[in-house]
């Protein structure tokens, strides 16, 4: 045998082993254990010839009674002399009313026994962090969670004691990525498969001395690859400070027209009818009257004491916003993952607008993300608060209110109703603080679109785009209200189709992206939302539109087409209608791909046959 090669692989197990939901172009099983064999024998050179017994539905105890015996020496597989063997149990254990640690911990330090015993390399592996998508009761979340996390550290700690390589897929991040699995959210399709089989790989190859049990954290990012590197982190964290650094210097000296305005709102609430009805600086001032109460703190402040602490608590906003995104996305974000994220997305256009304006957004998107990611992780304790956060941004700017019918469509209908409570109360407690601004805000101004200057090219909503390309506002009849009812269709059966597939993250996107083409304003700095979307694009494996979509953001190529009321602003005129109309252009690409996507996945599959035992060679094609 050549040094560092498995000619024979034997490997046992449940389902996860067994391939289910890696179906070949033959309608077969591929599996990542067939897709390692093929692996080791490219790198090696050796041919590694597999022997798969795993069954699905098997448990620990059905391992033990009726797949290790085939390793016994009275067995034909015996005459292999197995060099590899590899065993995944636990969910099936877990699913059993009576899972007891201990016993299972007993049963896995026996399976892992007789494995050692053949003298072959052994692998294993623990279970995902994935309770937050399994097709469960809310209820229910908390205990499957609880489970795989038990059953995880007994496969860890025994797997340990035997020097048995076990990938801890339980801290790797991205590994419940929603994307990596088949429509049942509990076993892993192509892509998950060639995962673990990647990961695997990447262990046997290692070459690291006493074996032991390793933990591979794969990386969804570059970044992650490197954040355990000290200079990445000092690079990270420097930038990121270098960016605050000039943040605080410009919110300071920098007189930012729209947060002008809002501190002249927070004003402007105490003398009451006058908010709607007086200029600020030769604008109107367009929120909620709730909206013009959170700004009355910071206009008691001086105005530039009131824009640094502004802005700093947009970043805040953001980072958090960074931490709740990259959880959506299946992983555990450490600081530096976190920095860089943030640093990154300091550089998009609608971000640093909205920091360069004093606007709101930041806030809005944290308060919205905070609800989504809550309601992804299923928790008890959260069932009666999650929808707050969503019913505040939504009564301070009304575009949010997409995620309470969002809610609804889900099927998540608690949520959807604490949302709209405390959105009537944020609304209830305007009115009570000014009376008649409130009745002539939601009687006449709300929908009013004529005070904002809509056709500006910095509103990129298909609704700008249509007053642009037709040439003033008058040529946009009321047939107009069909594409927005259109779009919010479209976009939130899409979303609802992706929650129940309890993919959060690309359902939170969707719908953040629905409410941006619904609205007839879009401003640049509303497409913050462009955040989740490019994680979510980077997740899903679609790195080139996701670097494209970046590149897209951060330079706004719009701001480099005619913009100042010349005749080449308004009509159609190809490539420069395309580029003054990109962020719109991007809305719609991602949405109509993730509606594709969705309608895609829902279409009926037939399950596959039971694998039967067989011993194959693994080779070209199992990659």
């Amino acid at each position: 045998m050549v040094r560092g090669s498995w000619p024979r692989y034997v490997a046992l197990g449940d389902s996860l082993t067994a391939g289910r939901d890696d179906i070949g172009p033959e309608g077969t099983r591929i599996g990542w254990a067939r897709r390692l064999a093929g692996m080791l024998g490219e790198r090696t050179g050796v041919p590694c010839t597999l022997a798969n017994l795993a069954r699905d539905g098997a448990s620990v105890e059905a391992v033990l009674a009726w797949q290790l015996p085939s390793l016994e020496p009275a067995t034909a597989v015996e005459a292999w002399r197995p060099d590899l063997v590899s065993v995944t149990v636990g969910m099936n254990d877990i699913r059993d009313p009576e899972f007891e640690p201990g016993r299972f911990a007993a049963a896995v330090g026996t399976l892992l026994d007789g494995l050692a015993g053949t003298g072959a390399t052994v692998l294993t592996c623990t279970l995902p962090d994935m309770a937050g998508m399994l097709p469960l009761p809310v209820g229910l979340v908390e205990v499957a969670r609880q489970r795989l996390r038990q059953a995880s550290d007994v496969i860890r700690e025994e797997a340990g004691r035997r020097d048995a390589i076990c990938l801890d897929l339980w801290t790797m991040t991205g590994a419940a990525d929603p994307g990596l699995f088949g429509a049942d959210r509990i076993h892993p399709n192509t892509r998950g498969h060639q995962l673990i089989a990647d990961a695997f790989a990447a262990l046997l190859f290692s070459g690291t001395p006493g074996g032991g049990t390793i933990t591979l954290l794969l990386m969804s990012t570059d970044l992650r690859v490197a954040a355990g590197r000290q200079w990445v982190t000092a690079v990270v964290f420097g930038v990121l400070g270098l960016e605050l650094a000039a943040i605080v210097v410009f919110a300071a000296t920098y007189d930012a027209l729209d947060f002008r305005i809002y501190m002249w709102g927070g004003h402007a609430m105490l003398g009451d009818g006058q908010l709607y009805l007086t200029q600020a600086y030769g604008h109107w001032f367009t929120y909620s009257p709730f909206a013009a109460l959170v700004y009355a703190p910071g206009a008691a402040l001086p105005l530039a004491v009131a824009r640094v602490f502004w802005d700093l608590l947009s970043v805040a906003a953001l980072a958090w916003s960074c931490v709740q995104v990259l959880r959506l996305a299946g992983g555990r974000p450490s600081r530096t993952m976190v920095a860089g994220l943030t640093a990154g997305a300091i550089v998009l256009e609608p971000v640093w607008e909205t920091l360069f304006l004093g606007q709101i957004n930041l806030i809005l998107l944290a308060l919205v993300l905070t609800d989504m990611r809550r309601l992804a992780g299923g928790r008890v304790a959260d069932s009666n608060t999650v929808g707050i956060g969503i019913g505040v941004a939504a009564a301070i700017k009304l575009t949010p209110a997409i995620f309470i019918v969002f809610l609804l469509l889900a099927r998540r209908t608690r949520a959807a109703v604490v949302a709209a409570a405390t959105f009537a109360a944020c609304g209830l407690t305007g009115c009570f603080v000014a009376p008649d601004a409130s009745r002539l805000y939601w009687r006449h101004l709300f929908f009013d679109t004529h005070r904002v200057g809509a056709p500006y090219i910095s509103n990129q909503s298909p609704y700008a785009t249509a007053i642009r390309i037709a040439s003033g506002q008058g040529h946009i009849g009321g047939w107009w209200i069909a594409v927005p009812v259109a779009f919010a269709a479209i976009g939130l059966a899409t979303a609802a189709i992706l929650a129940r597939r309890h993919d959060w993250l690309a359902a939170t996107a969707v719908t953040g992206t629905t409410g941006l083409l619904v609205s007839p304003i879009s401003w640049a700095h509303h497409w913050v939302w462009a955040i989740p979307v490019l994680v979510l694009l980077f997740r899903s494996g679609h790195r080139v539109a996701a670097t494209a979509g970046y590149l897209l953001f951060a330079a706004a190529p719009f701001w480099f087409t005619p913009h100042a009321g010349g005749p080449r602003e308004y009509g159609f005129h190809w490539l420069v209608t395309l580029a003054a109309n990109c962020f719109l252009a991007a809305g719609l690409a991602f949405g109509g791909f993730m509606a594709w996507q969705a309608w895609k996945t829902t279409r009926w599959r037939p399950e596959p046959e039971p694998l039967e035992r067989e011993g194959v060679t693994a080779g070209a094609g199992t990659g």
